[in-house]
């Protein structure tokens, strides 16, 4: 799944990297590889026990919640300035600090003695491979990614998708506004006498809310809210950064 954005609202792509995410997994058991996929050079195959449901249940149950995670060693993220991949690929080794991570759920799709598909919900920065090698690790036989697929990010899904045959005929009827693209971002409504300040690019203080039409009691540090006229038009998305009198800063200007 792609989220292709346009224009200014490609000044709202932090926010999107930082979504949770949806997956369909496809694992494949007994086999071990240098990418935790079955795009990498094969280390080791191992045979697979005759795991119960119930087995493998009870094991794909414990890496929900908090995870701490060691990022594959190919991978894009960097380390004294270089990408893993490339001390990866001079066989060099790193000790990679682990990340902290958020497994929310995973449900089993399918399963057979080599294959298990899985659902997983996770926190921005999970590396499925890691996921599938540290299952393959606590049942002793090895596993890797066989197949994967984004069904989510935040409250976008794939059935919200189009393929990519069909942009040219379809893109205009699917485009999202940015006033809509933030679900759940609270508005905030400025005094009108404060507009030219925000087109112009001004942080949000406490005096340029209208209070009788905005609730604030609810928003919080990292929130992105949208930024409106007394008319109702979208004037700037801001991120919050923190209380009145520095309240928050603009991502985009309308």
């Amino acid at each position: 799944m792609l989220i292709i954005l346009l224009n200014k609202a490609t000044k709202l792509s932090s926010f999107f990297l930082t979504l949770d995410k949806e997956y369909i997994v496809g694992i494949r058991l007994g086999l071990i590889t240098d990418t935790w996929d079955t795009e990498g050079r094969t280390l080791d195959t191992k045979e697979v026990p005759s795991f119960s449901l119930e087995h493998i249940k009870k094991t794909v149950a414990g890496f929900e919640g908090v995870q701490y995670q060691a990022p594959p060693i190919f991978s894009a993220i960097k380390h004294k300035g270089r990408p893993l991949y490339r001390y990866a690929r001079e066989g060099k080794k790193v000790n990679i600090e682990k990340r902290r991570i958020m497994i929310n759920y995973i449900q089993i799709l399918d399963y057979s003695i080599k294959n298990l598909t899985i659902k997983v919900g996770c926190s921005s920065g999970t590396y499925v491979r890691w996921l599938a090698h540290a299952l393959g690790e606590e049942l002793g036989c090895g596993a890797v990614v066989q197949k994967l697929t984004r069904t989510s990010i935040g409250e976008y899904t794939i059935f919200d998708a189009i393929g990519s045959e069909s942009i040219d005929d379809s893109l205009k009827d699917r485009v999202i506004p940015i006033s809509r693209a933030i679900p759940r971002a609270e508005k905030i409504f400025i005094h009108d006498k404060y507009r030219l300040n925000i087109k112009n690019g001004h942080w949000l203080s406490k005096e340029m809310i209208d209070n009788k039409r905005t609730e604030t009691d609810k928003i919080k540090p990292g929130d992105m809210i949208y930024l409106n006229s007394q008319e109702g038009n979208l004037l700037a998305v801001h991120r919050v950064e923190g209380k009145p009198p520095i309240f928050s800063k603009p991502v985009v200007i309308i």
